[in-house]
């Protein structure tokens, strides 16, 4: 599929906002895996979890080509690779080491709040328009997240407290970083759509780079190439979601707004929380299960 290309007409717009969706839990999927993976790593494998994840991505993308017949190369597609690679790797890096040290509602519902920086963007950028409806359900999203992320503090705080050792904040830092980043890449993405990318390309060129700096860095800090059993399953369980993730995303981005399907993939922040309640035994409160409603509510305003 081509980017910058979409099917008029109402059934193309139920299907970017479908395909949104599908982002949306391949996400929560993801986000949950590593977390799982890095409870007992302590976060130090962080880069090779991406870099792995990275070239298995980029060899999927590669035997799909294949199989469809496509060129592997694609000339407009090849200037965005290494931009949005670097910034890919910045972001991921960024929101995975947040996700790898502190509780993992807290850290990726801060990192989903980009999608506020994101829709301010497109509106600055791109000329996206703002109705009611939209900045309604932009308001009930960002609520939710806000109410989710006071939720989530309140209980990091209860915890700390019981163990008297200080609250850290080194996570929060760190999902705000990848946050500003995060908002950089949807924008660019879009950008690149319209710029007539291929979405199979992008995503093998920029992953191809992505696992270039890994190597690089961690060559350069002389770390092992060697993962885990765990993180090996975990990093390859991620590639295939995370690619199913990156292809319905920019295919939804191909045709509709940043505002609107930024927000859908962003609020896979609910399923991780509910993931982390079944997998990680996070506890899931009050606040949390409102900020959960409201965001459900959000969702339906904005579809």
């Amino acid at each position: 599929m081509q980017g910058g290309h979409s099917l008029p007409g109402p059934d193309a717009v139920i299907m970017e906002k479908l395909l949104a969706v599908v982002a949306m839990l391949a996400n929560a999927g993801k986000d949950t895996i590593f977390k799982v993976a890095a409870v007992d790593e302590g976060g130090s494998t962080t880069t090779l979890f991406y870099g792995i994840k990275a070239a298995i991505i980029a060899l999927l993308s590669l035997v799909i080509l294949l199989v469809q017949g496509k060129p592997l190369l694609h000339l407009p597609t090849l200037p965005w690779a290494i931009p949005l690679g670097v910034l890919a790797m910045t972001t991921y890096t960024l929101a995975l080491k947040s996700l790898a040290s502190g509780d993992a509602s807290t850290s990726v519902t801060v990192f989903r709040l980009n999608f506020v920086l994101s829709s301010g963007a497109a509106a600055l950028f791109l000329g996206e328009a703002f109705t009611a409806t939209k900045l309604a359900g932009l308001g009930l999203s960002l609520a939710a997240i806000l109410i989710f992320f006071v939720g989530s503090r309140a209980e990091a705080r209860v915890a700390a407290s019981l163990k008297g050792i200080p609250l850290g904040t080194r996570s929060v830092v760190l999902a705000v970083l990848a946050c500003v980043c995060a908002s950089v890449l949807n924008t660019s993405n879009k950008i690149a759509l319209n710029a007539g990318v291929s979405i199979l390309h992008l995503i093998m060129y920029r992953y191809v780079v992505v696992c270039i700096i890994s190597a690089l860095w961690i060559g350069k800090d002389r770390g092992s190439f060697v993962p885990s059993r765990k993180l090996l399953i975990a990093s390859a369980s991620c590639a295939v979601l995370m690619l199913v993730s990156m292809f319905c995303a920019l295919s939804a981005l191909a045709g509709g707004d940043v505002s609107v399907v930024i927000p859908i993939v962003s609020l896979s922040f609910l399923f991780t929380a509910v993931l982390s309640f079944v997998f990680l035994h996070e506890k899931l409160s009050a606040m949390k299960i409102l900020g959960i409603a409201l965001a459900v509510a959000g969702i339906f305003i904005i579809g």
